[in-house]
C-alpha cells in the first residue's frame, strides 16, 4: 500500500517532520562513526540470535513480520477531492470557517479546524473575539466579530468555539459554532496532553499502520482505545521534547480529535509523535515500550495488506 495513499487516509505524520529530524541526526555521523560501528556489530550478533533462538520475535531494525504471512483485503480507494478554481464568487459561496481561516482572541491566535461544535459540547461564552480572512480572487481581506465559547472537556489554550455574527451562506444561514484551535501549544508532558485535550472522551482511533522498510504496509482494524490509552497513560510523566532527532517510523495510529484526522506515531528509537497540533509534538517513551506496544498489536489485532479497489474495478496502487 503506497505510502501517500496512507498518510491521506489517517492525516498521518508529514514525512517532513520525521525527515527533518533524521537530518540533523546524519549531520553528526563522522563524530560518532565507532560507535555507530560498534552498535551495528552488536545489532548484527542480537539479530543472529533472534534467528535461531526466538522465530518470529520483533526487532529494532524491522519490526513485524514478513508480508507474506498477512492476509490481503480489498476495500474501496478513497477518491481525491478536485477543488475549482478561484472566481469572483468563490468568497460569498464558502463557509464562515472556510473563509475566516485566523482567529484572535486574547493574546491567542488559533486557526479554524472546518468543524463544527454541536450544542452537547459548546461550553460556557468566553468572551468577543475578531476572526480574518482573505479573498484570494480580490486579494481583500475581511474581518468579522465573533462570539468565543469554551468546548467542554477542552482547554481553552487548545481550542475554542467561535459563533458568527453573520448568517453562513453555506449552510443555508443556519448559525453554526465552529471550533478553532491554538496551533502553537506546547503541552509540557505527555500527561498534559492527555489532559488538555481529554483523550478520554475527545479521543477517537481507527485503523493502525505498521510499517515495514522495504515490504507492505499492515494494517490492523481493532485496536482498542483502552489500549493506547494504557501506552499514554503509563508514559504520562514523558517530556514534551518539541523538537527531536528519531528514526524511522514503524506505526501510526490513526486518531480523530474534533471531527480533525490525525494520527499519533511511534518510530523504531522510541518516541511518540502526535500531529494534532498540525506541528510535531515529540515525546520520548522508549524502546522497549514502542516494541512492547507493537508487539500488542501484531499478537492481538487483525492484520491485512490492503488492496484498494477503484470504481472502474482497477486496483489503485
Amino acid at each position: 500500500m503506497k505510502k501517500d495513499r496512507i498518510n491521506r487516509v489517517i492525516g498521518g505524520i508529514d514525512d517532513d517532520i520525521v525527515e527533518m529530524a533524521e537530518n540533523k541526526t546524519k549531520a553528526n555521523q563522522k563524530r560518532i562513526s565507532w560507535v555507530r560501528w560498534g552498535s551495528i556489530a552488536a545489532a548484527f550478533v542480537l539479530v543472529l540470535s533472534a534467528t535461531f533462538i526466538v522465530p518470529g520475535m520483533l526487532n529494532r531494525n524491522n519490526i513485524g513480520s514478513d508480508t507474506n504471512s498477512w492476509p490481503t483485503k480489498h476495500v474501496p480507494a478513497m477518491q481525491d477531492e478536485v477543488a475549482g478554481p478561484i472566481t469572483a464568487d468563490t468568497w460569498a459561496a464558502t463557509g464562515n470557517a472556510g473563509k475566516y481561516l485566523t482567529l484572535s482572541y486574547g493574546d491567542i491566535e488559533y486557526q479554524s479546524c472546518l468543524v463544527v461544535v454541536d450544542d452537547s459540547n459548546k461550553g460556557n461564552i468566553l468572551g468577543d473575539g475578531k476572526v480574518t480572512g482573505q479573498d484570494l480572487f480580490s486579494l481583500e481581506i475581511h474581518e468579522m466579530a465573533v462570539e468565543v465559547y469554551a468546548i467542554n472537556g477542552l482547554d481553552p489554550q487548545f481550542a475554542v468555539a467561535v459563533k458568527f455574527s453573520e448568517p453562513d451562506n453555506s449552510v443555508h444561514g443556519l448559525e453554526h459554532v465552529y471550533a478553532y484551535m491554538n496551533t502553537g501549544y506546547n503541552p509540557a508532558t505527555l500527561g498534559d496532553f492527555i489532559r488538555d485535550l481529554d483523550f478520554d472522551y475527545k479521543l477517537e482511533i481507527g485503523l493502525c499502520y505498521m510499517h515495514q522498510e522495504g515490504k507492505d504496509t499492515i494494517v490492523f482494524e481493532n485496536l482498542t482505545k483502552a489500549k493506547l490509552m494504557e501506552l499514554l497513560t503509563t508514559c504520562a510523566s514523558v517530556e514534551n521534547i518539541q523538537e527531536s532527532t528519531t528514526g524511522r517510523k514503524v506505526m501510526d495510529i490513526s486518531a480523530t480529535l474534533l471531527g480533525m484526522n490525525k494520527s499519533i506515531t511511534l518510530t523504531e528509537d522510541g518516541y511518540l509523535i502526535s500531529n494534532i497540533f498540525e506541528t510535531g509534538k515529540w515525546f520520548y517513551i522508549g524502546q522497549d515500550k514502542v516494541n512492547e506496544f507493537i508487539k500488542y498489536v501484531t499478537d492481538n489485532c487483525d492484520g491485512y495488506v490492503y488492496v484498494y479497489d477503484e470504481p472502474d474495478g482497477d486496483v489503485a496502487e
